[in-house]
This record gives structure tokens, sequence and C-alpha cells, in this order.
């Protein structure tokens, strides 16, 4: 005969034990292990952190308690290519023939000499302008290089070095911008794309403003893989990462692991992301909650605490050599490399159509929010880190070993690769020569450029009069003269908006124009992209 207790008792001993809770795998307990194991670094920002409105701020930062080894040949700290290739499964080589351009804002005298030494010390091959793989030019593909920036300086270096850790046979194209104006960072944006990159990078960013839904279809470059930090703020929205054209890159701590990947990973405290406050929603995000689009896609290492390493000698006094770096200014590049070596789409629609291909993040938080997933990471789609981090060995089934992004491009200053010699495996930039203002990559100026630029238009009460002319030389130039809010703005001699030889860009002058709206530079973008537009349909 069966024993059995009482009700009473069976009641009683179900509180005492409470529900069955599966045991962690060894797997979560040996990441857990690590991340707890993290020590922290001072750091600071490169940039200033507080801009002018109208202008962006990188979003580098660079480790202050290590000891600057200002030796090349000396031992660097902070992670390198093989930890990259180690933690997502990137490959040795590729990329061939394929170009990845890094957009910033400022001259770095150093950044080719400081590139050599990065990649001498990590036993990659050479990348340099007399074999093509390296090319520097200023916003509007010359040669005429603007000032120098200390700040800069060292968001500039930590970028192209990352390209180069992730896409060691990638060719470099630095394309450097007047200043911080957003104008000025946007014209080098499509300067880049005009010469035929595979992926621009953009490590920089400024708080949104309901404005930047005149310029979304600015950043539409269909074929072109555009990457763009989220920031260092926590949980905030930047932009132009917020842009549904752009593939939005959070931040991670990385930490090496007894778990089976052999490397631990969460979200980074410090990284950005966010529901935007104007953005409408792609139709691939199908995450709830926030009805417009949200930040991030992806994410990659940028905690200071786990930072990379990183060659500088232009970074100021007191950080000359070999340093430790971090931010998500660390993660755009590295993604952007990445597709690109393992050959990708460069839609941003691709993460979330390939969730499965990434490794997810279920760890950590940047902040407080109303929706917890928008600022914690967990299983899926999260604010953080976005679909996850890169899983090369799973991504790389699905690309074409170096063939993301747009196909080489010889009639524009395109992407070509060596036949012979000894960098036969390196692409090289090529000088994109004149400027016959026809465009060699997609066009960003597409019909719904041109009705946003009408509504804008329209709707801030401004007018727009944009005139083809032809001068003496036959070549094609575009003067737009706006009024806004029914008041002169600028005159033709103010130089306010000059769209020169077809090329997307407001004239530097715009920074001095006699508004102080913030709406300007906006406008300006929107209503230059309709005036080629024009001039291309004429």
């Amino acid at each position: 005969m069966k024993h059995m207790l009482p009700l009473s008792a069976a009641i009683a001993l179900a509180f005492v034990t409470g529900p069955v809770i599966a045991a962690e795998s060894y797997d979560v307990k040996a990441d857990r292990a690590a991340l707890s194991n993290v020590k922290h670094r001072a750091h600071r920002a490169a940039c200033a952190e507080d801009v002018a409105p109208q202008h962006a701020r990188c979003f580098a930062r660079i480790v202050t308690d290590d000891v600057v080894n200002d030796s090349p040949s000396g031992a660097p700290s902070g992670y390198g290519p093989a930890d990259f290739q180690s933690a997502y499964g990137l490959p040795t080589a590729g990329g061939h023939g394929k170009v990845v351009a890094v957009i910033d804002a400022y001259d770095v005298p150093n950044a080719e000499s400081d590139l050599a030494a990065y990649r001498t010390k990590f036993g990659l091959s050479p990348c340099t302008t007399a074999n093509g793989c390296f090319r520097k030019v200023n916003q509007t593909g010359g040669s005429d290089l603007p000032d120098s920036d200390k700040n800069w300086a060292g968001e500039t270096t930590l970028d192209i070095e990352m390209v180069s850790a992730a896409c060691p046979d990638c060719g470099i194209l630095l394309v450097e911008a007047s200043s911080d104006y957003i104008g000025d960072l946007w014209a080098a944006l499509t300067t880049a794309v005009k010469r035929g990159a595979a992926a621009a990078t953009n490590s920089y960013g400024f708080a949104e403003v309901s404005e930047v839904t005149w310029v979304e279809p600015y950043f539409d470059f269909p074929g072109v893989l555009v990457t763009a930090s989220s920031g260092d703020s926590g949980y905030s929205v930047q932009y132009p990462a917020s842009s549904i054209h752009v593939l939005a890159v959070g931040g991670t701590t990385l930490q090496p692991s007894t778990s089976s990947r052999g490397w631990a990973e969460s979200a980074w405290s410090s990284g950005g992301s966010g529901c935007s406050a104007f953005v409408p929603k792609p139709t691939w995000q199908k995450n709830t909650g926030c009805a417009n689009r949200m930040e991030v896609d992806v994410a990659a290492v940028a905690d200071p605490d786990t930072g990379v390493a990183v060659y500088c000698t232009d970074c100021g006094d007191s950080h000359q050599g070999w340093q430790i770096m971090g931010g998500t200014s660390v993660a755009a590049p590295l993604v952007a490399a990445a597709f690109t070596v393992l050959g990708v789409s460069a839609d941003p629609s691709f993460p979330s159509a390939h969730s499965a291909d990434f490794f997810d993040i279920v760890q950590g938080s940047n902040g407080t929010c109303e929706t917890s997933s928008f600022c914690t990471a967990g299983p899926g789609y999260d604010g953080p880190t976005g679909w996850g981090t890169l899983n090369g060995s799973l991504l790389a089934q699905l690309g074409g070993a170096g063939t993301s992004g747009s196909q080489p491009k010889s009639d524009a200053g395109g992407v070509t690769t060596p036949a012979n010699g000894t960098d036969a495996g390196t692409a090289k930039v090529v000088d994109a020569g004149r400027d016959t203002g026809e465009e060699s990559a997609p066009d960003a100026a597409s019909r719904a450029t041109e009705d946003a630029a009408t509504r804008v238009a329209t709707g801030v009460g401004s007018k727009l009069d944009a005139a083809a002319k032809t001068d003496a030389a036959g070549e094609q130039s575009l003067e737009t003269h706006m009024a806004l809010d029914g008041g002169p703005v600028a005159s033709e001699g103010d130089g306010a908006a000059a769209v020169d030889k077809g090329g997307f860009m407001c004239s530097l002058d715009v920074r001095t124009s006699r508004t102080s709206s913030n709406a300007w530079p906006f406008l300006c973008l929107a209503a230059t992209a309709l005036a080629r537009r024009r001039k291309r349909s004429a």
C-alpha cells in the first residue's frame, strides 16, 4: 500500500522545494565569470564631447591609465588582428579588389606611417600610397588636405587600423572632411562612394533633431555598405546611426573565456541605442514598442576596458605611440571591413534576415528605459547589441569571400586589383582624375530625395530656385539660391550653397551664413540633392 502525504504536507513541501530551475550551462557560467574579471580602465573622449549645433563629434575613447609605448616595435597592449579573427571568426586574408572608405574630419599627417607601423607589428602586408593600397583625399577627392586636429587624429588612426585588422587585403580610402561640420562630413561620404568604395565607415554623430528626416535619402547608396557608430553616451539615439540607410553598430565588452566559443561578450554599458524620435521604421524591423527606427543593428567590441591596440603619433603630446582605445568608433570600422571581407550583403536589412548567423549577446545593459529590450541585452533582438556580433564562420557561408559591395570601377576612380607584383592580393585605390559630374556609383539623388527636398521647401516656407548654368569651359556647375522663412539667407556672392561639377555638398561658407537656424545645413543638403536630380533629368 502506497504511503500518501496529507494534503497539507504536500502543499508545504511544494512551497519549500519551489519550481524546478534549469541549471546554467557551463558556457554561461564561464562567460559570466570571465566578464566579472574585466578590469576597469580610466579613459577619456578623443574629441570634445560638447560640439556646436550642426557639427558632429567622434566617438573614440583613449585609455589614460596605460603606459604608452612610443616605439613602433614595442609590445602593444589591447586586442589586435589575431584576437578579432579568433573572437569573430574572421579570415586571415580576403577582400581582394575591395576598398573600405574611412570618413573623418581634418587631416592626419602621419596616418600612412602610423598605419605602416601597425601593419608591420601585426605581420600584415604593406598598404601604402606607393603600392596603391592606401589613398588620402579631401572631401571633394582632391589632394589639398585640410588642417590637422590632434583630437580627431586619434579617431582617424583608430578607424584605418581597425579596417586593416578586419580586412588585411582591403584597400583603404581615407576621405578627410574639411571640418566636423556635418555638411563637410557628408560631402566626404559622397566622394567615397563616387570613388568606388564597397563600404564606408562613419565613427561620428550628433543627437537627433527633427530635420534629419529631410536628408534621409542622402545616405541611400544601394550596394554600398554604410556603417555608423551608435555613440558612447549610453542609452540615447545618435544620427546618422539612426538612418534607415545605415547599418547602426553598437558596442560590447569582449573578454577571453573558457567557454566553447573562447570569448565572453556583453553589451557595453556606454554603447548607444534607442528608439528614433523622427526616422520612420524600416519595413525590415519587426520589433515592438518602438514605432520608428530602432538603433542598433549589430555590435562589436567597443568597451575601453577591453580595448584595442592602436599606433598613433598624432594623438597629442601625452599619447604618442602604442595605446589602448575603445568606443563604438572601434566597432563601426570593424564591422564595415568584416562585412567586406566576408562578402555579405551591404543592405542594412541583412542582419535581421540572417540573425541566426550572429552571436546572440544576452548580457549587459546601457542604461534605463521604459521598454527593457531597448537598453538591456537579451535573447533575440535588443537595442544595445541589435542582432548580435559577427560569427564569421557562419556569415562566410552566406557571402562571396570578399565580394561585398559595389563592383570595381575604372572610369571614375574606382577599385582595381593588381595583376602582379608583391602586393597582388591587396586592393588598389585609383585616382579618380577629372570629375565629369556623372555618378559612377548608385546616385543618392533618387526620386525619394526630390520628394523629400520638395517637402522641405514647402514645409518650412523656404524658397528654392535651382538653375543649371554652363561655364566657359563647358563644364556643368550649379548654384542653388535659397531663402529661409521668407528672408534672404545668403547671396550668390556668399557662396552659401554652391554645388560644383555635380557634387553633393554645401559650401564651407554655409557655416558663416547670416542665419543661425539649426535647420540650415539640412535644408542645404536636401536642396542640393534636389538640384542634382534636376540637373541629371535635364
